[in-house]
C-alpha cells in the first residue's frame, strides 16, 4: 500500500508517454513502464523499468537495444541524460506482477508518483509509474 502517491512534474513523463503509444502502434502493448529511483542514482537521473509481451519473441537483449535506439532518436538529449539505464523484466517477474497488481495506471494517464511505498515485499523508495496492466485473471488489489 502507497504511504504516499503523488502526480508528477517530472519533465520525461510526457516525452515517454507520446514514445510508449507510438511504440504501441508498432510493437504492441507496454504492459509495465515506471521511472524507478535507485539509492545510487543521482537526483537527476531515473532507471526505466520496462515490461512488454512482445519482448518475449524478440529477447531482452534486442529488445534493450531496439528500445535505447529508439528514445536516442525520438526524445530531446536533454531529456535523455536524465535515464541512467533502461532495463527490460519479464512480465512474469514477482516485482512487475507484485507493482502491477498493487497499482494500476493506464497509459495516457499523467504518470503517478510513488514515493516510500510497498507491493508486496518490494519496498519503493521512489517511482514514477507510467503504465501498469494486470494479467486479464488477475483481481486488483484493495
Amino acid at each position: 500500500m502507497a504511504e504516499e502517491a503523488l502526480v508528477t512534474t517530472e519533465p520525461l513523463v510526457q516525452p515517454l508517454t507520446r514514445f510508449l503509444q507510438e511504440l504501441e502502434t508498432e510493437k504492441g502493448a507496454t504492459s509495465f513502464c515506471i521511472l524507478h529511483k535507485d539509492p545510487g542514482t543521482p537526483e537527476d537521473q531515473w532507471n526505466l523499468l520496462f515490461a512488454a509481451n512482445w519482448v518475449k519473441g524478440m529477447g531482452r537483449g534486442q529488445a534493450l537495444t531496439y528500445l535505447a535506439q529508439k528514445l536516442y532518436r525520438e526524445i530531446e538529449e536533454e531529456l535523455r541524460k536524465r535515464i541512467a539505464r533502461i532495463v527490460v523484466l519479464d512480465e512474469e517477474e514477482p516485482f512487475v506482477r507484485m507493482v502491477s497488481s498493487a497499482f494500476h495506471v493506464r497509459l495516457g494517464v499523467v504518470g503517478t508518483t510513488l514515493v516510500n511505498c510497498y507491493a508486496g515485499p518490494f519496498h519503493i523508495e521512489r517511482a514514477i509509474i507510467l503504465v501498469t496492466a494486470r494479467a486479464k485473471n488477475e483481481p486488483a488489489s484493495r
